[in-house]
């Protein structure tokens, strides 16, 4: 049974605590490596925009894809750091907002 891009992206974020983190130094970017559910050794790396796995580069939102039709969608390991990147914003604001409240 083949999965879903947001069942895929659910895998992925169960997979969280082993993903690799590290900041680029170019930009001071963050960047994730998120282990590959189908190569056991593999690592795609990912900031939330942008990929460096097959799916991204052929069928997704990269620049590859300018100008070219069809679904242009972000890859199942975009969707599961954008929702890390949701869950530590919303952290880090409920502690404001209950100060806020006080």
């Amino acid at each position: 049974m083949k999965l879903s891009r947001e069942q895929r992206a659910e895998a992925h974020w169960q997979t969280r605590e082993r993903w690799l983190c590290a900041t680029l130094r170019a930009n001071g970017r963050q960047v994730y490596g998120i282990p590959s559910l189908s190569k056991p050794d593999a690592y795609h790396l990912c900031d939330g925009d942008g990929c460096s796995c097959a799916d991204h580069r052929f069928r997704g939102l990269s620049g590859l894809r300018i100008g070219q039709a069809g679904v242009h969608l972000p890859c199942s390991h975009i969707l599961a750091v954008q929702r890390v990147l949701k869950d530590a914003q919303a952290a880090v604001a409920e502690p404001q907002r209950l100060r806020g409240t006080a």
